[in-house]
């Protein structure tokens, strides 16, 4: 499975060609379940991660490792093409940009993780590469032979907006004025569906497989300080 990351800054591009280096070469023995919180340990500054852009307390910060959810998601989508066992996995806040709705998979230190288990009976090797002129990041399963394909999809059934705001004191800024920091995310409902094809790609079945609520989030405003009242 490919993702691409064409228009991310340095430190998210590095922060994911990072990660794709901890997790490519991994072997799952049969029956082991393996985490990438576990593997690639804390995202720190001081263990080499570049600060980039993530999702916290419902807005996007600064922080050590920013970005390498892409590179989770990637790993995940190709875990369920080659039918081994999730484990553990959480969508994000708000759907994203760089895969299809429902698909996504969440990390940070501690908590969320994602993790999978060998379900099959002899070593799976991951195979993550970056490729650096069509910035994508690529992430391959290598598992007994199967004798079917899958894929999936999603279709978002319903998108609905609350236009809530939410402001956060400036004081910094000139007193009675305010700008958007950030735009609202609506509630999103998406439906999941997993396609199985034969060797020769006739489509044997379609099921649904689970359905993902992202929540709502308001817009988030920076206010000044009051104005000062004048005196006559």
């Amino acid at each position: 499975f490919k993702t691409e990351y064409s228009t991310s800054a340095y430190g998210r591009r590095y922060n994911i060609w990072k990660m794709a280096t901890i997790i490519n070469g991994v072997t799952i023995q049969p029956g082991e379940t393996w985490s990438i919180n576990e593997e690639a340990g804390p995202r720190t500054y001081d263990r080499g991660w570049e600060g980039a852009p993530g999702i916290e307390s419902g807005q996007y910060v600064e922080q050590a490792g920013g970005g390498i959810c892409q590179a989770n998601s990637t790993l995940f989508n190709a875990v369920l093409r080659a039918d081994l066992e999730v484990v553990d996995r959480t969508h994000h806040s708000w759907p994203l940009s760089y895969i299809d709705t429902g698909l996504d998979a969440t990390i940070s230190t501690g908590a969320p993780d994602f993790k999978f288990k060998n379900n099959t009976d002899s070593p799976v090797i991951i195979y993550a590469k970056c490729d650096g002129q069509a910035k994508t990041i690529e992430v391959s399963i290598y598992r007994s032979a199967m004798e079917y394909k899958l894929d999936f999809t999603s279709d978002v059934i319903s998108t609905s907006y609350t236009g809530a705001v939410k402001t956060q004191l400036d004081p910094s800024m000139a007193p009675g004025t305010s700008r958007q920091i950030q735009g609202s995310h609506p509630k999103v409902v998406v439906d999941v569906y997993k396609h199985t094809y034969d060797l020769n790609g006739n489509e044997t079945s379609v099921v649904k497989v689970w359905t993902d609520i992202y929540n709502a989030f308001p817009a988030i405003v920076a206010v000044g300080p009051a104005p000062v009242p004048v005196t006559a």
